[in-house]
């Protein structure tokens, strides 16, 4: 089979996997973690008027 090598240069994340072999953490928060980590911090979270002034 061959094996075939595309560099990324957009689009991809590359994170720790840290969060995701810990065993307390259920699949709704390990998912929902993988989602916001490769957020700018200012989008991740924003508060109910939606301008990014919410904290993590």
């Amino acid at each position: 089979m061959a094996v075939f090598r595309v560099e990324k240069t957009k689009d991809f994340t590359v994170m720790c996997n840290h969060h995701l072999r810990n065993m307390k953490l259920s699949l709704k928060s390990k998912g929902l973690r993988s989602f916001i980590l490769p957020m700018p911090k200012m989008r991740a979270v924003q508060n109910d008027e939606g301008n990014g002034t919410g904290k993590l």
